[in-house]
């Protein structure tokens, strides 16, 4: 998956429709981004918004709002008196109340597929509305989007080997240390004590099994 385009509007720190394009040189089958830049000038806001567009408000995200405290999603959304939530300041000010995180992707045969997560928050309304479009498919909407999301281009488990903020990196080395290494025998497959309680389970079973034929 390479991520040709990404357009972020009105959300975080980015006022109106802000596009970045992303695609490697012609010459180049490069798949990395990084994204450089001085403290406050939208890092954080650029990783956060591709977080929101492929799973939306993770508990991840949540607590990453302060260190001793976890909003609810909804207050993620709108903001509360210590957050300003996902909507562009200077957008609410100018009476605009929707954001938007959309992409363009390619996929291993260099087909786009685009995917938008929007909202639309003058109600006080904090849900999102997901839309993926794929090649072969028709246009999937809210649940079934996420479900593809999740089953095809991106699992929700992967999401911090493929996101990854460098400023991090020492809370990830220390508070997260065994969440990750979670993480990592999850995508290897090299649980060893769980996969050998699962052998021995199975083999335990067997052998009653037979016993009880004999």
């Amino acid at each position: 998956m390479i991520f040709k385009e990404l357009t972020l509007n009105n959300i975080f720190s980015y006022y109106g429709p802000r596009t970045f394009k992303l695609a490697p040189p012609v010459d180049s089958d490069g798949n990395i981004v990084v994204i450089m830049g001085r403290n406050g000038f939208g890092k954080t806001s650029f990783l956060n918004s591709v977080k929101l567009l492929f799973a939306g408000v993770t508990k991840e995200l949540r607590q990453s709002v302060q260190n001793d405290r976890m909003p609810t999603e909804k207050s993620f959304v709108l903001g509360d008196k210590d957050w300003w939530g996902i909507l562009n300041q200077k957008a609410r000010n100018e009476g605009i109340f929707n954001c938007s995180v959309s992409a363009i992707l390619l996929d291993e045969s260099n087909r786009e597929i685009q995917i938008e997560r929007k909202w639309d928050l003058q109600n006080s309304n904090y849900e999102n509305h997901l839309t993926v479009k794929a090649p072969y498919n028709a246009p999937l909407f809210d649940e079934a989007a996420q479900q593809y999301i999740f089953s095809v281009l991106l699992p929700l488990g992967f999401m911090p080997f493929f996101f990854f903020d460098a400023e991090e990196i020492g809370h990830l080395a220390e508070a997260n240390r065994i969440q990750l290494i979670e993480k990592m025998e999850q995508l290897l497959n090299i649980r060893s004590a769980d996969n050998l309680k699962l052998c021995l389970k199975e083999l335990t079973s067997k052998v009653q099994n037979e016993y009880v034929a004999k």
